[in-house]
C-alpha cells in the first residue's frame, strides 16, 4: 500500500509540474506574440482608414492621397498624445503643428483630424465625413500625402490623421479661404483653425494650417 500511495503522490506531483510548465509556456507565447499581433492589427486599421479616405476622394473627383512615410511616426505620436490630452494643443503645451518640425517634415500645407471612441475605420471615417470641417481636410485638393495613427487606451481607440502637401506649388488665398475671428477677417496663413466636438465617448477634432 505504501508503495502504491507513494507512486500515486509522485504521479500527481509530476502532473502538477507538467501543468505548471505548460501554463508558463502558453503565457510566454501569448506575451511574445501579442505585440506583433497588435502591430499587425493596428496596421490593418490604418490601411483601411486610408483606403476609405481615398474612396471618398474618388467620389468627390479629388486625386487619391498616398501614405507618406515621413508622417507615420508623427501620426502615431499624435494618436498617443490624444489619449492624454484630446486637443490640438499637445500635452507639452505646444501647438499641434510642432509635430511636423519635431519629425523634420516640411510642407506648404498641413492638416490634422483627431477622433476617439470610434471602434472601426468605417465608423471613424463616417464621423469625420459627417462633419464639414473634418470632411474639408479629407477632401482637400491642397493635400497629397496622409498618415494615420491609432492608439488604444483602456479599450478606447484614439485616431489621428495628418495631412501634408509635398508639391512645391503655392496658391494665393482667396476670399473664401479667409477665416473670420471675432468679426475680423484673418488670412488662412495667420491662424490655425481648431474645432473640437465632444459627443460622449465619440469625439473628433480638426485643424488645418496652410502657407500661401
Amino acid at each position: 500500500m505504501f508503495t502504491v500511495d507513494l507512486a500515486s503522490r509522485l504521479l500527481d506531483r509530476a502532473l502538477q509540474i507538467l501543468i505548471a510548465v505548460i501554463a508558463f509556456l502558453v503565457a510566454f507565447l501569448v506575451l511574445a506574440l501579442a505585440p506583433s499581433a497588435m502591430a499587425e492589427d493596428t496596421a490593418s486599421l490604418k490601411n483601411e482608414v486610408i483606403r476609405l479616405v481615398n474612396v471618398e476622394r474618388t467620389k468627390a473627383g479629388v486625386p487619391a492621397l498616398h501614405e507618406d512615410e515621413k508622417l507615420i511616426e508623427a501620426a502615431n505620436q499624435r494618436a498617443e498624445e490624444a489619449s492624454r490630452k484630446f486637443s490640438h494643443v499637445r500635452p507639452n503645451g505646444s501647438k499641434w503643428k510642432t509635430i511636423f518640425n519635431e519629425f523634420e517634415v516640411q510642407s506648404t500645407c498641413r492638416g490634422e483630424n483627431l477622433a476617439y471612441g470610434h471602434k472601426s475605420p468605417k465608423a471613424v471615417v463616417k464621423a469625420w465625413m459627417a462633419s464639414e470641417a473634418h470632411r474639408s481636410n479629407i477632401l482637400s485638393e491642397k493635400f497629397d500625402g496622409i498618415a494615420v495613427g491609432v492608439y488604444t487606451k483602456k479599450g478606447v481607440l484614439y485616431w489621428s490623421q495628418l495631412f501634408i502637401r509635398n508639391t512645391a506649388v503655392k496658391t494665393i488665398a482667396s476670399e473664401s479661404e479667409q477665416i473670420v475671428l471675432t468679426g475680423v477677417p484673418v488670412a488662412a496663413d495667420d491662424i490655425f483653425r481648431t474645432k473640437d466636438l465632444d459627443l460622449n465617448v465619440r469625439a473628433f477634432a480638426h485643424t488645418r494650417a496652410c502657407v500661401f
